[in-house]
């Protein structure tokens, strides 16, 4: 049963629309309000991160992070393939991105999994299960891939006996 509309109001948006520009532009001016704020305040001294060395090291580490999540949303993204979601490379790259950030400010482990799902469920509502269960089955196989890791890791560099953490424990 559908309610009917007022006349003029026009079709809705269709469900993975973009917002206006005015919003965009509004959450920009706000984000950079918020950092001249904590800049401002002492919250915030870019300062101190621009007087830390840095290292090849570092520049290493932050290629292996961009790596990953890129190998994460094209593991992702294939998932959804398979499922007959129709989503760009593109669009799959920015959730994992946004899931991630939203990971590392929200407590808990999963807010990164609800916001891709709030937004698979929101950009496909017809397929909404096969949307969640592709984030499930990701959230799987990236753990079966960090086991299969380690036990390379554990055999590959395994330790002399008289070093090995179990041998130590042992009277």
């Amino acid at each position: 049963m559908q309610i009917p509309r007022e006349s003029g109001t026009g079709p809705s948006p269709p469900a993975g629309s973009r917002p206006p520009k005015r919003y965009t532009v509004a959450k920009i001016l706000v984000a950079a309000g918020l950092l001249v704020w904590l800049a401002r305040s002492g919250r915030l001294d870019f300062r101190v991160l621009l007087a830390a060395p840095l290292s090849p090291l570092h520049a290493l580490g932050v290629l292996v992070l961009f790596v990953v999540m890129v190998l994460q949303a094209w593991r992702w993204w294939w998932l959804l393939k398979a499922q007959h979601i129709e989503l760009s490379y593109g669009r799959a790259l920015g959730l994992v991105w946004m899931g991630r950030f939203l990971a590392l400010v929200l407590p808990g482990g999963v807010g990164g999994d609800l916001v891709r799902g709030y937004y698979i469920v929101r950009e496909a509502p017809s397929t909404k299960m096969a949307g969640l269960s592709s984030i499930l089955l990701d959230r799987v196989l990236g753990l079966c891939a960090s086991c299969l890791l380690g036990l390379f890791a554990l055999v590959r560099l395994s330790v002399p006996k008289a070093y090995h953490p179990l041998h130590l424990c042992t009277p």
